[in-house]
């Protein structure tokens, strides 16, 4: 099942960086684009935004994630040197419609699960629900390198009473295992 919900959260944010619609393009069509990009210019990823409800425990739980580019957070480097604004995750989440948690998450929630190199160079990918179990309401996060698939999966388990612990997930599976 964890297998499955890394999965599900490195699929769900591989698609929200590359939400752009396409226009058919004729057959014989040279499809080859590049983008200009100054060698100093710092990227960032797109933002990003999911909400969806669950009951648990006799409740209607509703969460609101939305992820953007923090400009306040120091930069990180992809693998060429590229430098990138790190993601903050906005996490609001309300049971039978009064606010239950309001979070916002950086890599520094997750500074334990992290090596220095993850510290300095990682960026916070996103975080999405996962389901609600009998511990909690799981949530997947994702940290890794700037347009990499690389990275480190964790799960923010969220208790009935408020509290919130974080473990390790695990990676996910290669298509075809």
């Amino acid at each position: 099942m964890k297998k499955t919900l890394i999965g599900a959260v490195a699929l769900v944010l591989m698609t929200a960086c590359g939400g752009k619609q396409q226009t058919a393009e004729p057959a014989d069509a040279d499809t080859t684009r590049t983008e200009a990009v100054a060698a100093d210019a710092t990227m960032e990823d797109p933002a990003w935004h999911n909400e969806g409800s669950v009951k648990w425990k006799g409740h209607t739980y509703t969460y609101v994630l939305n992820r953007a580019a923090d400009k306040s957070l120091p930069l990180v480097k992809d693998g060429l040197g590229q430098p990138y604004y790190d993601n903050s995750v906005d996490l609001s989440l309300r049971r039978d419609g009064e606010v239950f948690i309001a979070k916002r998450f950086t890599k520094e929630a997750f500074l334990e699960f992290l090596t220095p190199d993850y510290r300095a160079n990682a960026a916070l990918q996103g975080i999405a629900f996962d389901q609600a179990t009998d511990e909690g309401l799981r949530f997947g996060a994702f940290v890794g390198y700037p347009g990499s698939e690389e990275g480190i999966p964790l799960m923010i388990i969220i208790a009935s009473d408020g509290t919130m612990s974080v473990v390790k997930g695990e990676q996910p599976a290669a298509p075809g295992d």
